[in-house]
């Protein structure tokens, strides 16, 4: 095969088309058993022709775009969420290619960024604002052996931005020859892509309850904590809260995980309000946990852990105390008490009494939910003068603790005893006796007499 090329740059003083002649001088037939040029060479005629035509290096020169990224994964929340696009324009003539227009539009969320815009082209018109998905050149000059454009792009950390980070987490920037790379010498119209990924951070969160030593828990399997996850980067972007549920998924432990997508900065994993404690429990974690994580970027993983610890509530019990049959300006003196609640333990008190037949005191820190039997010493203090205390004490008070109301009431009785003295005659009592009794002999006198 025998050809003659003719660039257009050396045709009619630069302004005629490219020529290209080719001669094939193998035969469209198969002459003979093992020669089978026909066989073997169908097919690449054509190819070679469009080659010699349209190619960046073939005779034509048409100039070609390709774009690259600088670095292609990307992290939010720091400063590893910028790259650097260069959009690279080849010419292989030893002419510039004069009045080309180049459109790059950045696909969501891409941005381009701050700082330097560059280009080695000449005759530039170029449009790349800050903030901006448009990079523009229009009717520029690609020098003899090409020249590049250089931009700055982000990915955002923004609403938008980190959403897309999880939804569209790779994006393809395409610049397509004919429509946004036009160059009046004609170009190879291949599309020139460059592709980015955004690596979204999660985080897991776990959570465990944690029930007293000597109590058997309550399965808690179904029960559901709030949480709230608020994170900030390193590069001063706070995010809006992330809410979220975690799930108990056995008696005492579950976890959830969520995706604040950055992966430099911290995140603060607070409980919101938690679900009403088992019976006669409550929590001890008074306001409810919280924890910082500083977050990095995937693989690595990153954790945090919620502890809820359960403790038994505690209540009172009131003992009320008081005194039947004594005197009325009652009675001084102190009356102990025991509280046996078995397990929950023993609990003492006294109820003292000054000049009154009334009076209470109140247990505290009893756990809720006891069984307990509230009984009185049978050493009582010194009775009132004249008075003893009935040898039959007041019967144990059995009960089991709740919230409130806890009272176990106790009455003591008074018995007198002296009896009712009897009474002696005074002297003017003793005086009218006397003298009945004159009266009575000096009548005594006057009574007529018998005779004998």
């Amino acid at each position: 095969m025998y050809g003659l090329l003719i660039p257009t740059v050396q045709s009619n003083s630069g302004n005629g088309a490219c020529v290209f002649a080719v001669v094939d001088v193998s035969p469209f037939i198969n002459a003979a058993p093992g020669y089978t040029p026909w066989t073997e060479n169908q097919g690449k005629v054509g190819p070679a022709f469009i080659t010699a035509a349209t190619s960046e290096n073939g005779a034509c020169g048409l100039p070609k775009v390709s774009k690259s990224f600088d670095k292609t994964d990307l992290y939010l929340g720091g400063s590893d969420n910028s790259t650097v696009l260069t959009i690279s324009l080849s010419n292989g003539t030893p002419n510039p290619i004069t009045n080309v227009n180049l459109t790059d539009n950045l696909p969501a969320p891409l941005v381009v960024g701050t700082g330097t815009v560059g280009s080695t082209c000449t005759a530039n018109s170029l449009s790349a604002s800050p903030g901006s998905n448009v990079v523009s050149n229009s009717a520029f000059t690609i020098p003899s052996g090409g020249c590049t454009i250089t931009v700055p792009v982000v990915w955002p950390n923004t609403v938008a931005g980190r959403q897309a980070c999880i939804d569209t987490p790779s994006v393809t920037n395409t610049i397509t020859p004919g429509t946004d790379f036009v160059s009046p010498t004609g170009q190879v119209n291949t599309p020139a892509t460059a592709s980015l990924a955004c690596h979204a951070a999660q985080l897991a969160i776990s959570k465990q309850v944690v029930w007293p030593a000597n109590i058997t828990p309550v399965d808690l399997t179904g029960t559901s904590f709030p949480v709230s996850v608020v994170c900030t980067g390193t590069d001063g972007v706070a995010a809006p809260a992330i809410n979220a549920s975690i799930t108990l998924n056995t008696a005492t432990t579950g976890s959830v995980s969520v995706t604040p997508v950055i992966s430099s900065g911290s995140c603060v994993v607070a409980e919101g309000t938690r679900p009403a404690p088992p019976a006669n429990h409550l929590w001890v974690e008074d306001p409810a946990p919280s924890v910082s994580v500083t977050m990095a970027a995937p693989p690595a993983a990153n954790t945090a852990q919620l502890v809820n610890t359960l403790a038994r509530a505690n209540t009172d019990i009131t003992i009320s105390k008081s005194v039947a049959g004594g005197p009325a300006v009652g009675v001084t003196g102190s009356f102990s008490f025991t509280a046996n609640c078995g397990a929950d333990g023993s609990f003492t008190t006294a109820v003292t009494l000054s000049g009154s037949n009334a009076g209470a005191i109140a247990i505290t820190n009893v756990p809720q939910g006891a069984s307990c039997t509230v009984s009185e010493d049978p050493t009582m203090p010194t009775a009132p003068a004249e008075y003893a205390w009935s040898t039959n004490l007041p019967a144990p008070v059995t009960l089991m603790t709740v919230a409130s109301g806890n009272t176990a009431s106790f009455v003591n009785t008074l018995v007198r005893t002296t009896s009712t003295p009897t009474a002696v005659p005074s002297l003017k009592e003793w005086s009218l006796f006397a003298l009945s009794l004159i009266f009575v002999l000096f009548g005594a006198n006057f009574l007529p007499r018998s005779r004998s």
